[in-house]
């Protein structure tokens, strides 16, 4: 039985150089993409080795990752980020495929980009903290000021510093972010 990796991200540009990297790696590997969590659920296959899954949907779609765990307990989980994806290498991504093989460098690999992510603290004021919790309870920029008493154009203000000092591009990477780090 060929080896099976999904893919489950709605990116097509991360997907589709996840698939052709795998590919290169290995042609026999088998992989099956999916946009949503629950696709996987619905097709039910008898064993997957390893699934790539978008680091956001861990957060959003908990109650489906958690049945894909139970109905895949030997299935190595990785989550997707910007992060890790601007710095995968083709060894890198080798390594996280043949997870059972290699447990122990993928830890050590892990760690460094763990350590290297953490290396310099984000400092964010009350306010911003306030405003990225808010955010991440899926608010708008309207509903936010509303809430908060201040103008839209304060909201976006903050909003623009958060992402500037965290080095995200959109609010998805910065809740993401937050989670990771433990500021919500």
């Amino acid at each position: 039985m060929p080896y099976r990796v999904v893919i489950i991200e709605s990116r097509n540009i991360i997907k589709e150089g996840l698939i052709r990297i795998l590919k290169k790696i290995n042609s026999d590997i088998e992989v099956i993409d999916f946009d949503k969590p629950q696709a996987l659920v619905k097709e039910s296959f008898e064993e997957v080795d390893v699934v790539f899954i978008d680091y956001a949907l861990l957060f959003s779609e908990t109650k489906v990752v958690k049945r894909l765990k139970k109905m895949y307990p030997k299935t190595h989980f990785i989550g997707i980020t910007n992060y890790i994806c601007e710095r995968m290498s083709l060894d890198f991504i080798e390594d996280m495929v043949y997870l059972n093989d290699n447990a122990e460098s993928i830890k050590a690999i892990l760690q460094n980009l763990i350590e290297e992510s953490s290396l310099t603290p984000v400092e964010l004021s009350d306010r911003e903290r306030e405003i990225l919790r808010l955010l991440a309870m899926g608010k708008n920029t309207k509903s936010i000021a509303n809430h908060l008493y201040i103008s839209p154009h304060t909201v976006t203000t903050h909003k623009r510093n958060i992402l500037k000092k965290t080095k995200k591009n959109n609010v998805v990477e910065l809740v993401s972010f937050a989670y990771e780090k433990g500021i919500l």
